[in-house]
């Protein structure tokens, strides 16, 4: 087990969900008195990736984080469509009744796309750079040849876009950051997507569930065009600009985003 996904599981309790996407792997961690809390990550990541913000929410929540489908120790998919990712998700969330939910980039997207179908209703929802958002193929383009860059350049191009100030250790071994963006998550999921998985301007106009947007700013991932996209599709939204942080405000800021995470509606 690696060390970052010891410190998301110590203590925890550990279960499988069988799901149409495969077995999920899920850890949730807190006392059963406090409000659940449900994690979706983000596309590539894992329990393991939340194991440090996830430490100062118990004490206002039980946490649940959840492996996507084919992500962490999760079973792979019977195939990469976001219909089948939306599957699991599904399912993940139905286990965790009245739960708020956290969804990073994909989890967010995933997030956003159950409620719009009614199958689940949060008391709260908090979206950290949330992808998904309908842009014109000019938009995303630039986007999907960075993620599925095949060299050494493309990852640290990779890394200069995701992060704020890019971990060391990740700009040292490129071909590692390489081998982890050619994973069958990522470009499975990137080559999947058609046009109906996108969230459309006017698909949230009556979206009542409490919200938060969380934004890092040095976010330079995603197209230009997708936090504009969500300032307004998301107009009664609370929105927070987090400073020092990419793409990645759980691993570059954690303490400093449980923080606007736990706050109160």
């Amino acid at each position: 087990m690696s060390l970052l996904r010891k410190l998301a599981e110590t203590g925890g309790e550990v279960t499988h969900l069988e799901t149409p996407a495969g077995r999920l792997r899920m850890v949730a961690r807190g006392s059963r008195k406090l409000p659940p809390l449900l994690v979706l990550h983000g596309l590539g990541d894992s329990i393991a990736g939340w194991g440090q913000a996830s430490l100062p929410l118990l004490a206002r929540f039980r946490v649940h984080i959840v492996d996507l489908s084919g992500h962490g120790l999760s079973e792979a998919p019977p195939n990469w469509k976001l219909s089948t990712m939306l599957a699991g998700a599904r399912a993940a969330a139905q286990a965790v009744p009245g739960a708020r939910i956290v969804g990073h980039s994909l989890g967010g997207w995933l997030a956003l796309k159950l409620i719009l179908e009614g199958s689940i209703s949060p008391p709260g929802l908090v979206l950290v750079n949330p992808g998904g958002p309908l842009l014109p193929e000019a938009e995303w383009d630039p986007f999907r040849k960075l993620i599925l860059a095949d060299d050494h350049h493309g990852a640290r191009r990779y890394l200069r876009s995701a992060f704020h100030s890019a971990p060391k250790a990740l700009e040292l071994f490129p071909g590692e950051v390489l081998k982890q963006m050619r994973a069958p998550p990522i470009s499975g999921v990137i080559t999947s997507l058609v046009e109906s998985d996108f969230i459309a301007s006017g698909d949230l106009a009556n979206l009542s569930v409490p919200t938060r947007l969380i934004w890092g700013a040095s976010d330079r991932l995603l197209p230009a065009e997708t936090l504009p996209f969500w300032r307004k599709e998301l107009l009664r939204a609370q929105f927070h600009l987090l400073e020092k942080a990419g793409h990645c405000p759980h691993l570059e800021r954690p303490l400093a985003l449980a923080k606007v995470i736990a706050a109160p509606f």
